[in-house]
């Protein structure tokens, strides 16, 4: 069937008979390392038997192309599907729908990126809230370790120290009942001894007192007896002979005898004297001793005391230190967390921040540039006539 269609704009006419169509090319080549970047797209096309174009559909259709051809090259330096894929629609899209596509790709992209700039916004406040207090928590954590460090060394210290004073009151208890216990054997010794020797040398006076009375009376004797002793009348009775005359004693042997008797008298008191001595030095050492023990003891008891109470402030303080180092690494491990959880949305996102602005810059830009260069015909776009969409 022949179609007769007249161009108003123009006045000028295409006719085309309708065949079978025979597509020679219908979308933008697929990227290959074979791919010329200065080719320029080129239209679905039919097989015609006569062909009149009107000129304003010749213009269109070489501005789409040139679009088309600008949007594909922007989309391979750029790698973006972005504009990979609106030049495949504008491919697919009738004319007349084109410029509504890149006004509302240009929209969308400008409304990701007021939506991203507030996004980074709460990133960069949760990540730096995150961060800081991660940091304080690791911080508190180090102290507390070290705090704890430096606590349980103390605790050591202070438990060696009570050990030893233990052990130093024990010895000097000890020391103080061996010493009372021999001291009071002493005494009781040094006692018995001084009675003894006392009573023995009183004796001995009195035995010197009475013999030395003796000779000297009987040195002076003149007149026998009056009554004989039995001794002479049993020697009388024997035919032995008797006592007769006056008894005088053994002057002869008195010296003698007396003098046996002081030696004795001798040795009696150099024992009370050296013994009397021995038990003042005795009980000087021992009064020494006890003051200076009990005091050592004292000192010793009043340090553990300390000890004791150090020591248990020390444990308090380093049960309080490990349930805060618990709290703080669970509040760490919160923190860490948190990063964790903001890190797919906020960090691990393929590209940095300038990076992906950059990108999305030069994606609505190469899509203005497109719209502008459509807009070339009819002007119908203030905006490619202003300052804000760059010109061709």
């Amino acid at each position: 069937m022949v179609g007769a269609e007249s161009a108003s704009g123009a006045g000028m006419r295409a006719e085309f008979t309708q065949v079978k169509p025979k597509v020679v090319t219908a979308a933008i080549q697929e990227d290959s390392g074979d791919d010329d970047d200065d080719d320029v797209y080129a239209d679905v096309v039919f097989t015609q038997t006569k062909m009149v174009q009107v000129h304003k559909h010749k213009v269109s259709t070489g501005l789409r192309n040139q679009a088309i051809t600008m949007l594909k090259k922007k989309g391979k330096a750029l790698k973006s599907h972005t504009l990979e894929l609106a030049a495949m629609q504008m491919a697919a899209d009738p004319f007349a729908k084109i410029k509504g596509l890149l006004q509302g790709l240009i929209e969308r992209l400008l409304k990701e990126a007021t939506d991203e700039a507030t996004q980074k916004g709460w990133c960069d406040t949760e990540l730096g809230k995150a961060e800081t207090d991660r940091s304080f928590r690791h911080q508190d954590v180090e102290r507390l370790s070290a705090d704890i460090g430096t606590l349980e060394a103390t605790k050591a210290t202070l438990e060696e120290t009570q050990k030893n004073l233990k052990q130093d009151i024990k010895d000097l208890n000890t020391a103080w009942q061996e010493a009372t216990t021999q001291r009071n054997s002493e005494k009781a010794t040094n006692k018995a001894t001084l009675e003894a020797a006392g009573e023995g040398l009183a004796a001995l006076k009195q035995a010197i007192e009475v013999l030395e009375d003796f000779y000297r009376k009987s040195s002076r004797a003149t007149t026998s007896l009056v009554q004989a002793s039995p001794v002479d009348q049993d020697m009388a009775g024997a035919g032995t002979g008797g006592f007769a005359g006056a008894y005088k004693g053994n002057q002869a042997q008195a010296g003698g005898i007396l003098g046996m008797l002081a030696t004795i008298q001798s040795d009696f008191e150099r024992t009370i004297s050296m013994t009397s001595e021995s038990e003042e030095t005795a009980h000087r050492d021992y009064v020494k001793f006890d003051i200076e023990t009990k005091s050592s003891v004292a000192a010793q008891t009043l340090a553990l005391k300390r000890t004791d109470e150090e020591h248990a402030t020390t444990s308090n303080d380093l049960a309080t230190a490990l349930s805060d180092l618990k709290e703080n690494q669970k509040l760490l491990d919160s923190s860490l967390k948190t990063l964790e959880a903001l890190r797919p949305a906020c960090i691990d996102t393929g590209m940095t921040w300038d990076e992906k602005v950059a990108k999305r810059d030069a994606e609505i830009a190469a899509l203005k540039d497109a719209l502008c260069t459509l807009d070339e015909e009819d002007k119908d776009v203030p905006e490619c006539r202003g300052k804000f969409f760059l010109q061709k």
